[in-house]
């Protein structure tokens, strides 16, 4: 399948016996549980809404059935970067208030954008492939790396977190090692943070469309409460967004803080700009000259730190 219907005819020409048909990643063409195999190779980023993209693959896909999902890997391996940055001012702006675009090729962001559609992270591995461009006699071979992550379907309903199946090749820990002082680069600790609210649309807005966090999820009506789930991109960790039930929100406290390390200062910036509020004193003044700290609907306080986590 796919959306161009020059290519579509093209390669009706070159396989007529191939059903291959115009579509939309995010309304494919097909009835529910159609196929054995369902895969996306470097082409779910393309969708307006790359989870929209999944939960239609998981519609289609029979019960059981793979679902394969290779994405371009990092940017700096990867020789197609020159030829995007060729053809960028060419292309339409991103819209200013738009969060930045995930990067796909790094550990844990496919797998949490997998949860939303209801998908269980099976295996995720590196392809490494050589490819030879013969534009003139003297030209050179390139060296692509993609990423591979697949996902398998295991059923109709939406998977609870907990039924998550572990990825393969995780290091194996002997009852002897002290996990987190002497082998804690071995092991994946998964995290999610969970923060009740009376604004749960409001700070749903103010996470996901101003920090930049990914959701990949949530639910409604589930004994009185509704949820959203809100990756942080590059980490396996999770803001969890509930209201209802039969209590309020906390009471925001200046020594509670969620700290986000985004790298750089231009980065902290888009942030203050996208959420519209003004920087507050912190509380603690380790953070005065070292951070910049807002406030988010409910006067929780967020500290934006313009450097990267030392590993």
């Amino acid at each position: 399948m796919d959306a161009s219907e020059a290519l579509v005819a093209l390669a009706h020409q070159r396989v007529p016996d191939a059903d291959v048909r115009v579509g939309d990643m995010e309304a494919l063409p097909y009835e529910d549980d159609t196929f054995d195999l369902v895969t996306g190779f470097k082409s779910f980023f393309f969708a307006n809404d790359f989870v929209a993209a999944l939960s239609e693959a998981r519609r289609v896909a029979s019960s059981g059935a793979p679902i394969v999902i290779q994405v371009w890997g990092p940017h700096e391996s990867n020789d197609l970067e020159a030829m995007k940055e060729l053809a960028r001012p060419f292309l339409p702006p991103r819209p200013a208030h738009a969060p930045p675009e995930p990067d796909y090729s790094e550990p844990g962001v496919l797998e949490d954008m997998a949860i939303g559609p209801g998908l269980t992270p099976e295996r995720a591995s590196w392809l490494w492939r050589a490819s030879s461009l013969s534009s003139g006699p003297n030209t050179r071979p390139s060296r692509l790396m993609q990423s591979s992550p697949a996902w398998r379907r295991t059923g109709r309903r939406r998977l609870h977190p907990s039924e998550r199946v572990p990825l393969a090749d995780r290091a194996s820990l002997s009852p002897e090692d002290d996990l987190l002082a002497r082998d804690a680069r071995r092991c994946q600790v998964e995290l999610r943070v969970a923060r009740h609210t009376d604004r749960l649309d409001e700070l749903v807005a103010f996470y996901r469309d101003g920090i930049g966090l990914t959701e990949i999820g949530g639910f409604q009506g589930h004994d009185g409460y509704d949820g959203v789930f809100l990756a942080i991109p590059g980490t396996r960790a999770h803001l969890e967004l509930t209201s209802g039930g039969r209590h309020g929100a906390p009471q925001p406290h200046p020594e509670t803080l969620l700290v986000l390390y985004l790298g750089d200062q231009g980065s902290v910036d888009a942030v203050v700009n996208r959420v519209g509020v003004a920087p507050v004193q912190p509380a603690n003044p380790y953070w005065a000259d070292r951070a910049s700290t807002i406030e988010d609907p409910d006067g929780f306080r967020v500290v934006l730190v313009p450097e990267e986590w030392p590993v």
